[in-house]
């Protein structure tokens, strides 16, 4: 398994709309081959504090065309 984290502190205005991005994107690539998961997380003590995980099957599954 190979996995992409993204960690994040946003400012407060702008925690929904990337929240949204991060929404959008899992969604785009949920049909993707090889994607084990996606998630992503808000921090329960720091609400502006964000977290993206992908989890693949191989790091060759992540660079794939199409």
């Amino acid at each position: 398994m190979f996995q992409v984290i993204l960690t994040m502190n946003t400012a407060p205005q702008q925690t929904a709309e990337v929240v949204r991005a991060f929404r959008s994107l899992r969604l785009a690539i949920q049909p993707v081959r090889g994607l084990i998961c996606a998630r992503a997380y808000l921090d329960a003590e720091s609400p502006n504090s964000l977290c993206y995980i992908e989890e693949w099957e191989t790091p060759e599954d992540l660079g794939q065309d199409g």
